[in-house]
């Protein structure tokens, strides 16, 4: 397995992303968040995924996905004192032939096999809403920043939670932050993806 980041240092303190992940000889777990409060003090986006992989080193399973999304709400909660934090993040749990993943908010994952786009994970906002809705017609762009659940929203959060996806050798997991798949269409990232090979 190889990973990569991929980054361009934006000009607003405020906007904060985070990446990390952490690989285990049996397990490897991989978060990826973005923060959209107005808290200079914490890096929500930080406390989430670190909270996750924290959850993770000490018990791994693709079965316990829900359960490290769950710990990390719980901490957004707790220091969401001086200021209400709010964070998406998107978080795999792999065991190297199989996968699983959670989505709660506007984070996405793509899965790229050969040529196509073989996963396009949902997001929890109103511009997935109206796509479901209005097939016919493309929603606003800017639905894209409406959520409709993210860590910090309250107690009892529900995320997105996949199946097991076997992986293939030669997949590419792509994981990105609204920042780029909201700008990005898919066949500009599956482009994109062809110029990297």
């Amino acid at each position: 397995l190889n990973t990569r980041f991929i980054s361009e240092k934006g000009s607003d303190p405020i906007h904060k992303t985070y990446v990390a992940y952490t690989p285990l000889d049996k397990f490897i777990c991989i978060a990826v968040a973005e923060s959209y409060d107005n808290d200079l003090d914490i890096n929500s986006a930080k406390l989430a995924v670190e909270t996750v992989l924290m959850s993770f080193e000490k018990k791994p399973s693709l079965k316990k996905v829900k359960d490290y999304i769950k710990e990390a709400n719980q901490q957004i909660l707790f220091y969401s004192t001086k200021n209400k934090l709010k964070v998406s993040i998107t978080v795999i749990v792999s065991d190297y032939t199989r996968m699983r993943y959670a989505v709660c908010g506007n984070t996405k994952i793509h899965i790229f096999y050969e040529n196509i786009i073989s996963l396009s994970s949902e997001t929890q906002t109103k511009y997935q809403q109206l796509m479901e809705s209005q097939a016919e017609m493309e929603p606003d762009i800017a639905e894209i920043h409406n959520l409709t659940n993210y860590l910090g929203v309250r107690k009892e959060n529900k995320p997105i939670i996949s199946r097991n996806v076997n992986l293939v050798k030669n997949t590419m997991i792509f994981l990105s932050t609204s920042a780029l798949w909201g700008q990005e269409s898919d066949i500009e990232l599956l482009d994109a993806f062809e110029n990297s090979k």
